[in-house]
């Protein structure tokens, strides 16, 4: 499985089957599921699934599936 079908996988574990459909534009403005429970949930599950840390200073930041990938691509 590579990086992109992990990370579908993390989004349909939280979101359901829209969590593989999502765009990277998709966020809390555009999913009324993508509350701050779920945001958490989501960041939880990320960091369990690819072995990273998000700082507690850039988890408010990561509100879309486009900053969630550009934080990805930093390393």
């Amino acid at each position: 499985m590579d990086q992109e079908q992990r990370f579908r996988s993390v989004l349909e574990s939280i979101f359901g089957a829209s969590g593989q459909t999502m765009k990277d534009e998709d966020g809390p403005q555009t999913n009324p599921e993508w509350d701050s429970v779920m945001h958490l949930n989501l960041i939880l599950a990320l960091e369990a699934e690819f072995g990273v840390h998000f700082s507690t200073s850039e988890i408010p930041q990561l509100t879309s599936v486009k900053k969630i990938r550009e934080r990805f691509s930093k390393g």
